[in-house]
């Protein structure tokens, strides 16, 4: 199943644009997935059915956070703003193909003071362009951030999308398997807790 698809099914589940989208890639990049449905829970409907930042676009950036962003507070203002362009970067590209960014006007609805979702029906399901969204900003992320399906493996042992053994995976390998990966390149950083 292609990711974008995985995404889509994981809104007919039940779950916000946002958690489709953050869910689908995070455990790739190390976050459970019930920790990433966690989070992301809170920016459906445009941010708490504030009808503001689009679930799929926050999901996107949270990914591109996730994988790229900082975490040192002292870094120089040209190396925060290399993420920001990233951010900006997916944000436009979403923005062209939509014309907008914003749930209200995608959904051509504003905030009214609700709190419950609406039911999930065959009907909300046609008039909602929430699924096209969510295909979109899973594109734009195996395009732009360099994700793609898991396709590869050595003894059944799956590699990321850039062709890393998954670390969790790194320790079912046994030292041949691990020396024949580390010469194709497909272990960086850690492993098994050693350098």
């Amino acid at each position: 199943m292609k990711k974008e698809e995985l995404a889509v099914e994981y809104f007919k589940q039940g779950y916000n644009c946002a958690q489709a989208v953050f869910a689908t890639y995070a455990e790739e990049l190390g976050l459970p997935k019930e920790t990433a449905l966690k989070i992301a829970s809170s920016f459906g409907g445009g941010m708490g059915k504030l009808r503001e930042v689009c679930g799929a676009v926050s999901g996107m950036f949270m990914v591109a956070g996730l994988k790229y962003g900082y975490k040192d507070a002292d870094l120089t203002q040209e190396e925060k703003g290399k993420h920001y362009k990233l951010i900006q970067e997916l944000g436009l590209e979403f923005k062209k193909e939509f014309g907008s960014i914003r749930c209200c006007e995608l959904l051509g609805i504003n905030f009214d003071g609700s709190v419950n979702p609406q039911l999930r029906t065959k009907e909300y399901y046609q008039e909602r362009p929430c699924e096209k969204l969510i295909e979109f900003a899973s594109d734009l992320i195996e395009k732009e951030l360099g994700f793609s399906l898991f396709d590869r493996t050595i003894n059944g042992v799956r590699l990321s999308s850039e062709g890393r053994l998954l670390f969790d995976d790194i320790c079912l390998l046994n030292t041949a398997e691990r020396n024949i990966a580390e010469k194709i390149g497909n272990i960086r950083g850690l492993i098994c807790g050693h350098v």
